[in-house]
């Protein structure tokens, strides 16, 4: 399953004096008609597998079965000491 097509939306902040472009910021508003359609049922969501040593993001289908989540995010692959983490 690849990802969904991504409507992108002009949104900025400025921060001392430089714009920053956030054209995807509209998918952090889970009540909008729009993120469910986008998701299309999917849960995306922090998943910790321990021991590695930071939580990785994953999706699942309607189920909502942590058994059946697949990794799509995982900081530990891109930088094995640990010290990289997703704020």
């Amino acid at each position: 399953m690849g990802a969904p097509e991504t409507e992108r939306r002009d949104v900025s902040d400025r921060y001392f004096n430089v714009t920053v472009p956030d054209r995807y910021r509209w998918l952090e508003n889970a009540s909008d008609a729009g993120v469910s359609a986008w998701s299309g049922g999917r849960l995306f969501a922090f998943f910790n597998q321990p021991p590695k040593q930071q939580p990785m993001i994953a999706v699942m289908g309607p189920e909502i079965d942590p058994a059946h989540a697949r990794i799509v995010l995982d900081p530990n692959a891109l930088n094995p000491s640990g010290t990289t983490a997703i704020d």
